[in-house]
C-alpha cells in the first residue's frame, strides 16, 4: 500500500510535509523480525517483519499496514570468508532476527563476491535486507547469563563456559575427542585398573624354568593424570 495525498484544503506546507512523510516510510533501515523457514545450505531465511508501519489517510486518520514477508533473506553468520574461520548458529523457526536494510541493492555482489553495479537503483528498499539473529524480545531473553563468564552452548543443554578465572568447563554433555566415533571413556586419576598378564609371560619356577600357566590378573589405580583436564567423579 502506498499514500496517497489528495487533500484540497492544505496549504503547499502540509503538501510538503504528507510528501516528507510518505517518502520516510518507503526509506527502510532496520525492522525486527521472525525466521518463518530458513534454509541451512542457503544460509537463507524468509522473515516476517514484526513492526506494521502507520499510513495517513485523507481525512487525517491512520492506518496500520503489515509489511511482506521477506523471501531468501540472507542470514549473518559470524565468518572470516579469507581466513576459513567460523561461528554458526543453527537457525530455526521462530526466531527472532534484526532486519538490517542495507543502502543499495547487493545481490549482484553476492553472487559473485566482486565489485559490481547494482542495477536495482532503489534505496533502502526491503529487497535489501540481511538477518542479523540474536536480538530477543523481553520474554525471550537469557535467564541470569553471569556477568563475568563467556558461555556458548544451548539453553537447558550443552555448554561451554570461559570464566574470569581462566577455567573451561563443559557442563550437561557427552564430550567426544576427534570425532563423533568416539567411545572409549577417559581414564581419571583414582580410577581403578586392571593389569591381565597372559599366559607364558613370566616364570613361576627360577629352578625349574616353568612359565605362568595361566592368566594372572593384577588390580590397581592410576596415580598419575593431567593437571590441566580434570573430570567429576
Amino acid at each position: 500500500m502506498t499514500e496517497e495525498i489528495d487533500r484540497p484544503d492544505w496549504t503547499l506546507a502540509e503538501y510538503m510535509e504528507a510528501f516528507r512523510g510518505a517518502l520516510q516510510n518507503e526509506l527502510h533501515t532496520a525492522l525486527v523480525g521472525r525466521v518463518e523457514s530458513y534454509d541451512a545450505a542457503r544460509q537463507t531465511a524468509d522473515v516476517r517483519v514484526m513492526q506494521k508501519r502507520a499510513l495517513t489517510t485523507n481525512d487525517g486518520g491512520r492506518v496500520f499496514e503489515q509489511l511482506p514477508i521477506l523471501r531468501r533473506v540472507p542470514v549473518l553468520q559470524l565468518r572470516a570468508t579469507a581466513g576459513g574461520w567460523f561461528v554458526h548458529l543453527p537457525i530455526a523457526a521462530g526466531d527472532e532476527v534484526v532486519l538490517l536494510v542495507l543502502e543499495r541493492d547487493y545481490q549482484r555482489w553476492r553472487q559473485t563476491g566482486d565489485e559490481s553495479v547494482t542495477p536495482d537503483t532503489r534505496l533502502h528498499h526491503l529487497a535489501n535486507a540481511i538477518a542479523i539473529p540474536g536480538l530477543p524480545s523481553a520474554a525471550r531473553v537469557l535467564d541470569s547469563p553471569p556477568a563475568d563468564e563467556l558461555r556458548v552452548g544451548r539453553e537447558g543443554g550443552a555448554q561451554v563456559r570461559v570464566t574470569s578465572a581462566g577455567e573451561v568447563h563443559i557442563t550437561d554433555a557427552t564430550v567426544r575427542l576427534g570425532s563423533a566415533a568416539a567411545t572409549k571413556g577417559v581414564a581419571r586419576e583414582g580410577d581403578s585398573v586392571r593389569v591381565t598378564i597372559p599366559t607364558g609371560t613370566f616364570l613361576t619356577s627360577a629352578t625349574g624354568g616353568v612359565l605362568n600357566p595361566s592368566p594372572v590378573n593384577v588390580s590397581g589405580t592410576i596415580t598419575s593424570a593431567s593437571s590441566t583436564v580434570t573430570a567429576e567423579d
